[in-house]
């Protein structure tokens, strides 16, 4: 048997002289005495044993762990093991990693000289968790007192909440001097960071199909930080008029004016890092494009029961074309005022009027253009309604063009209107 952790000591061991050859009857056998030197309860060993058969040929080996049985404590670990604190380092920007602070005052006779951090109890460790940086000297002064070593785990290990690790403090020749077990979970605080900021909220719209004529999105938040938080509710701000939202399993929305509320049905719900969440679908029933990115949105969050108000971000989005065409344009020429018709009346306007369109019409623009190709003003009266300024001249017959854009300037369509035959004689001045 062999120590890993100093492979040059072989500690002898008194076999049990009474047992024959043994059989793989699945049993426990008990097969002799380990004596090693003393060493403190608070620390341990690792040995490596290798199993042989009567050959001399390796069956099989492994890593064993024991602790010491010595009450001396030469290093002071007892005082030394509650100086040592594993907090999430909130400077970190990518993923959960956490600072291992130590007051190394606290231990005589002992030197730090390197650091391991293994997942889990130490008596059954997982896979060891490599450094994130090394921030002392290779050897660690009494003195030291401050964030000693750094260390991310991977994913996704890193978001898990009350998660047991064990920080094992080695001395020069390898020895372990001291260890702790402890337990971590990346939360996040309130303006606790370096930077006195909160954690971050996105929201992530995703265009679905949805009804004719309309531009629907489905609503994912994701936590694009460092470490988890709990989301309360969330508030969005949609200015477009018939808006609605349909909430996913679990959640439930209220609507004030154009404020949608909506928050989880079983409380708070913890959003680790990286993950998206979907709260529902939102539909803006305008068949026109409309740009998520004029959604305003903020978030609560909960850190120990208490709310925490944060600014959302909405990361750019693909916007909605909408579903209208040319069959949705309808264009006549109309009279500016009522009343009997006179001979020489041929003053006149243009409407166009968007069919299955009666909620705001911001993504759209109606353009009027005469025979000469001049502009004609326009004016948008809602409710999918254009109007053109009115005109009072000479037509004989003469076409009119309406274009309808999207507010990109993209031509949907043109449609033609002949204007009335009048030979009004306009009065020379």
């Amino acid at each position: 048997m062999t120590d890993v952790l100093s492979s040059t000591q072989v500690y002898q061991w008194t076999p049990n002289q009474s047992m024959g050859p043994i059989t793989g009857d699945g049993l426990w056998h008990e097969i002799g005495v380990l004596c090693v030197d003393e060493f403190p309860k608070l620390t341990s060993k690792q040995l490596f044993v290798s199993l042989k058969d009567r050959f001399g040929q390796e069956i099989c080996s492994q890593t064993e762990v024991i602790n010491g049985c010595s009450t001396d404590d030469p290093c002071s670990c007892d005082a030394f093991q509650r100086t040592v604190s594993v907090l999430p380092n909130e400077s970190s920007t990518s993923t959960c990693c956490y600072n291992v602070r130590i007051d190394a005052s606290k231990l005589t006779n002992c030197q730090i000289a390197s650091v391991k951090v293994f997942r889990g109890p130490f008596t059954h460790p997982a896979a060891e968790i490599p450094s994130a940086a090394y921030n002392a000297d290779p050897t660690v002064a009494t003195d030291f007192n401050g964030v000693l070593y750094s260390f991310c785990p991977p994913e996704p290990e890193a978001s898990s909440s009350n998660q047991e690790i064990t920080v094992q403090f080695l001395g020069p020749n390898g020895e372990v001097i001291c260890q702790v077990p402890t337990r971590i979970s990346c939360e996040c605080k309130c303006k606790s960071n370096v930077l006195n900021s909160n954690p971050e909220v996105q929201i992530v719209m995703v265009p679905v199909s949805g009804p004719a004529g309309s531009c629907c999105y489905e609503v994912q938040i994701k936590n694009p930080g460092r470490c988890r938080w709990s989301l309360s509710s969330i508030g969005l701000t949609i200015n477009e008029a018939a808006t609605t939202f349909t909430p996913s399993s679990g959640w439930a929305t209220s609507q004030t004016g154009s404020v949608w509320q909506v928050a989880s049905s079983n409380g708070a719900v913890a959003i680790s890092y990286g993950q998206t969440l979907t709260i529902g679908t939102v539909c803006i029933q305008t068949c026109v494009a409309f740009d998520p990115k004029t959604i305003r949105a903020s978030a609560t969050l909960l850190f120990n029961g208490q709310p925490c108000p944060v600014s959302v971000s909405i990361p750019s989005a693909a916007s909605c074309a909408g579903s209208f065409s040319c069959d949705d344009l309808q264009v006549s020429v109309e009279r500016p005022w009522a009343g009997p018709l006179q001979a020489e009346d041929c003053c006149r306007l243009i409407r166009a009027r968007l069919l299955n369109c009666a909620a705001a019409t911001d993504g759209v623009r109606v353009e009027v253009r005469s025979a000469a190709n001049a502009q004609i003003g326009v004016t948008a009266l809602g409710s999918g309604v254009f109007e053109s300024a009115t005109m009072c001249q000479n037509w004989a017959g003469q076409i009119y063009t309406v274009d309808l854009r999207r507010a990109d300037g993209t031509l949907v369509c043109s449609k033609p209107v002949t204007m009335p035959t009048c030979y009004h004689q306009e009065p020379a001045e």
